[in-house]
């Protein structure tokens, strides 16, 4: 399987977030302004103090993100309801790529033949040589994709709850294995100025994320998309803190506001003059 590197990144409200832009084609793109829900956050590194804007317009049951990242890059994402589909704009090779359940579906042939072929070469492999692969591959057995399924983040209730940023929150930590990677306090949808509506956008698009779980695991696609289904579950991250292998905390992501304005509807796309960037799916030996 011969493909361009993604890297889908989680709700600029989770963390920093990689440079994707995405775009979306929508009926209404032909109207500039239309009226929406507009998100803001600010992600800080505790380190430097450096921060940067990150934004969420819902509209429609349409989404845009527009977020940056630690690295001074920029980007966005769309989400189209209407066809299911997310649009990753990337402003550094100035390209654009769709990601929809057909591409979902030829991901997972590939990567189903790709399990099979591995199983076959375990199975001649003798118990030495088993060893070796599994020392080689960290710990984990290539090709056991079931295995990995039960790996990935897992957010835990903490029971604590406290005043922050205006809102009624409940810690939430998400851990891998036994490393905290993050700290979530989350404030149920109910108490969000037009949670009704955030909501239902974010679970329309959550929807297609759990298929990138389903398909890849813990895998890049598919962790990132079980940490953010798991977390829309229980509400809005107010605030978000990552850790480092170290258990140091590293960005600090704030809610700053949920508003009603009025939405940009030519965001929703491609960027202007982006080439499309297309993945290429190779059928393995055997297939």
């Amino acid at each position: 399987m011969k493909q361009k590197a993604l890297s889908l990144a989680v709700l600029p409200l989770f963390a920093s977030a990689n440079a994707f832009t995405s775009p979306a084609t929508h009926t209404d793109r032909d109207e500039p302004r239309a009226r929406g829900v507009v998100v803001v956050t600010q992600s800080t590194v505790l380190q430097s103090g450096e921060t940067w804007t990150n934004i969420i317009s819902v509209q429609g049951g349409d989404i845009l993100m527009e977020f940056g990242d630690s690295g001074g890059r920029t980007g966005s994402m769309v989400y189209l309801a209407a066809s299911h589909e997310l649009i990753l704009n990337d402003d550094v090779e100035r390209s654009y790529m769709r990601v929809d359940r057909e591409f979902i579906d030829a991901f997972a042939a590939n990567i189903s033949g790709a399990m099979k072929q591995m199983e076959k070469a375990l199975a001649a492999m003798s118990e030495e040589q088993k060893k070796m692969m599994m020392e080689a591959s960290g710990g984990r057995m290539p090709g056991m994709g079931d295995m990995s399924r039960r790996r990935g983040p897992e957010i835990r209730n903490t029971g604590e709850t406290t005043q922050r940023n205006g809102y009624s929150a409940t810690r939430y930590d998400v851990v891998s294995g036994d490393l905290l990677t993050q700290q979530l306090w989350i404030a149920d949808w109910s108490s969000v100025e037009h949670g009704a509506e955030l909501r239902d956008a974010l679970e329309s698009l959550t929807a297609l994320w759990a298929s990138f779980e389903e398909t890849m695991g813990d895998a890049p696609f598919g962790g990132a998309s079980k940490q953010m289904v798991l977390t829309l579950q229980h509400g809005l991250p107010i605030i978000t803190t990552q850790f480092d292998e170290d258990g140091t905390p590293i960005i600090e992501t704030e809610l700053q506001s949920v508003t009603e304005a009025d939405v940009d509807r030519s965001a929703f796309g491609p960027k202007e003059g982006y080439r499309e960037q297309r993945v290429e799916m190779q059928r393995m030996p055997g297939q």
